[in-house]
């Protein structure tokens, strides 16, 4: 008897390419267990500019209501994020065969 999995959430990453202003935008949509769209992340950074802006339209309720919340990190706060992010993947984990 085979035992049955629960739901996963899964997440889709798009990374835009730069466009004519110089922007480039990293999207990712995350979906919940029941397959809806539970929220879009998007970050966004232009040449030459020293900050990051993220934002995230977070969809809750029965309503599927979109919560928004944007913040710009500055270049100081923009390095520190990565370099916990250059830490933390500097050595990939093995991918299974």
């Amino acid at each position: 008897m085979a035992i049955d999995q629960p739901p996963r959430r899964s997440q889709t990453v798009e990374v835009k390419p730069r466009d004519s202003y110089g922007w480039t935008e990293m999207s990712v949509h995350s979906k919940d267990t029941c397959d809806e769209l539970a929220s879009i992340t998007r970050i966004k950074s232009r040449d030459g500019a020293a900050f990051l802006d993220l934002s995230i339209e977070e969809y809750t309720g029965l309503s599927r209501r979109a919560k928004y919340t944007s913040v710009r990190l500055d270049e100081e706060a923009a390095r520190e994020l990565h370099a916990i992010l250059s830490a933390k993947f500097a050595n990939p984990a093995p991918v299974p065969d």
